[in-house]
């Protein structure tokens, strides 16, 4: 087994993260455990814990890699002035990385949501700047809209992305009224930005 002074601190975290990362993305949230990572790198989970409180703490790095690498693809989205076409293709991106990268992206939901611990400062640094990128890209769709206003549109369609990605495919209701998760994203996105556009109508431009 490997000593300690093989690699730096900041070798060492990103084998740590690396082998964290990879047994997710091909085993799933549930298989993750700091011996497995230790073994996959030739470190003891002593080692681990050096690097990372606990195994929270790791997921969360770990989710806030995924973010990252989320935000990379919809940086890659050219805005039109057209927030129905600029959303459109947002979600598009959104959906094919989600498909992707299906267990990462799972861990991600999955550990985001629970109230009982404390997510990394970088793990929220990674969510704001998804964030900050799709304001980016919509609000020149929504001039009549203050930063502050995109902002908390955008968020609250993340948040309701993620729970109709919760939704699984095989699910009854969805069968019987022919629809797919792909298809109640797009209805919602299409929607609620129809509210949204309807409501600046009837204001000021105030940015």
């Amino acid at each position: 087994m490997a000593r300690r002074s093989d690699h730096t601190r900041e070798q060492l975290t990103e084998l740590i993260l690396e082998a964290g990362e990879k047994i997710i993305a091909t085993k799933g949230l549930r298989e993750l455990t700091v011996r497995q990572i230790g073994t996959a790198i030739g470190y003891s989970a002593g080692s681990v814990y050096n690097v990372f409180r606990n195994l929270d703490d790791l997921i969360s790095h770990i989710n806030a890699r995924t973010l990252r690498a989320l935000e990379t693809k919809i940086a890659e989205v050219q805005e039109t002035g057209d927030v129905h076409a600029d959303a459109k293709s947002v979600l598009q991106v959104y959906s094919r990385f989600q498909a992707e990268h299906s267990k990462l992206w799972a861990a991600n939901n999955v550990h985001a949501m629970r109230q009982d611990i404390e997510q990394a400062q970088i793990y929220d640094e990674a969510l704001e700047a998804v964030v900050d990128c799709v304001v980016r890209i919509v609000s020149p769709g929504l001039p009549n809209r203050s930063d502050k206003e995109v902002r908390k549109s955008v968020r609250v369609l993340w948040a309701s992305l993620l729970g109709i990605a919760s939704v699984p495919a095989s699910a009854r209701f969805l069968k019987e009224g022919g629809y797919s998760v792909d298809l109640m994203a797009e209805d919602l996105v299409d929607h609620y930005l129809r509210g949204l556009i309807a409501e600046q109508d009837d204001q000021e431009p105030h940015r």
